[in-house]
């Protein structure tokens, strides 16, 4: 099963691959959003506005886990704890922290420190949590130089106030100590786009020092490790994930070896990209596709290509195009979890 946000924001769909039916879940008055499944399977997970809740399938016993500030929540793999993204203050007083609540609703408590943090991905095992955090720079001279450091003035000059830009590093925090481990330390540029591999050893990121000029990198999750750069020319990263046996990447790229459109491509980790990536299941025609997203068992891959929701059968090779109306898009198809058993086994 996999599920859908639609554009108007006033339901979510869940569609069954086996039985090709769509399911309309309305979780209340709210902009509704969904974001992710238990580990079972049994209850979606949802914000209505920024309020984080959680559902049965059928978009019934709704429970309120936390009012207010929520964005990009996800399950823990223990399905204990949500981690999530939590907006706090108003106007220049916001903050964002990645932040920690029981599965059950309780009291939040934060796993970052700065303020200024978002994209929080749980690590395969569920031990720790890799995450984006901003820090203003003064800005230099070019995309890759920091500011030379100013003169103190001259008695009677002014100095105008240096250019801040806000710019990210990828970071690794441990669940159960708290303990932050930061992972890149780029000069200048941002880290977005954190993506576990599968056995959890490595971390892949798109570095960009300016946008749109994406680049592609995966670094060891542990401190002081060198990252390994695997695309050299800029493109566009719509988006990317792992393929499940965790030899490749798989990246939706605008650019890449030439190619205009956005195409879902298959990257090595341990060759140069613009020479050694290659199409991915480019005989089905993908053409302008973006988030891709391996089911949990790795059978099937989804993707969105123009609008439409494209599903193709690994082991088959054949392909489940849905254009009707009701399952246009442009958000990531969200995958029900590999432990799901089937709605029979889930307790009311």
């Amino acid at each position: 099963m996999v599920g859908l946000n639609v554009p108007s924001q006033d339901a979510i769909l869940l569609y069954d691959l086996d039985l090709k039916v769509a399911r309309t879940v309305i979780l209340g008055e709210e902009a509704q959003t969904l974001w992710g499944f238990s580990p079972d399977g049994c209850r979606v997970l949802a914000t209505l506005d920024d309020r984080l809740v959680t559902a049965d399938l059928m978009g019934k016993q709704v429970r309120e886990v936390l009012n207010g500030g929520v964005y990009e929540p996800s399950w823990s793999p223990s399905g204990n704890q949500i981690v999530f993204t939590w907006t706090q203050g108003e106007g220049e007083d916001t903050q964002t922290f990645i932040a920690l609540i029981n599965a059950e609703g309780g009291t939040a408590t934060r796993l970052s420190a700065t303020g200024n943090e978002a994209t929080p991905r749980w690590s395969p095992d569920g031990t720790q949590v890799a995450y984006v955090s901003y820090e203003q720079r003064v800005a230099g001279a070019d995309l890759f130089a920091t500011a030379i450091p100013t003169s103190p003035p001259l008695d009677g000059q002014v100095i105008e106030p240096p250019t801040l830009v806000n710019e990210a590093d990828l970071w690794v925090a441990n669940v159960a100590t708290g303990e932050r481990t930061r992972l890149t330390h780029f000069p200048t540029g941002n880290v977005s786009m954190p993506r576990w591999s599968p056995d959890g050893t490595l971390l892949s990121f798109v570095y960009s020092p300016a946008g749109n000029q994406d680049l592609l990198w995966i670094i060891a999750n542990q401190a002081d490790a060198i990252p390994t750069q695997l695309s050299f020319d800029y493109t566009t990263v719509l988006d990317t994930t792992w393929l499940p046996e965790g030899t490749h990447l798989i990246a939706s790229l605008m650019g890449m070896q030439g190619v205009g459109e956005n195409r879902v491509w298959m990257i090595p980790l341990g060759e140069r990209a613009e020479t050694a990536a290659v199409p991915y299941m480019d005989s089905f025609n993908l053409i302008s596709a973006d988030y891709p997203r391996f089911s949990g068992d790795g059978r099937v891959l989804a993707n969105r290509t123009a609008y439409a929701l494209s599903l193709i059968d690994l082991s088959t090779a054949t392909q489940t195009l849905l254009s009707d109306e009701w399952a246009l898009g442009n958000t990531p198809p969200v995958w029900m979890p590999e432990g799901y058993e089937g709605e029979n086994r889930c307790t009311r």
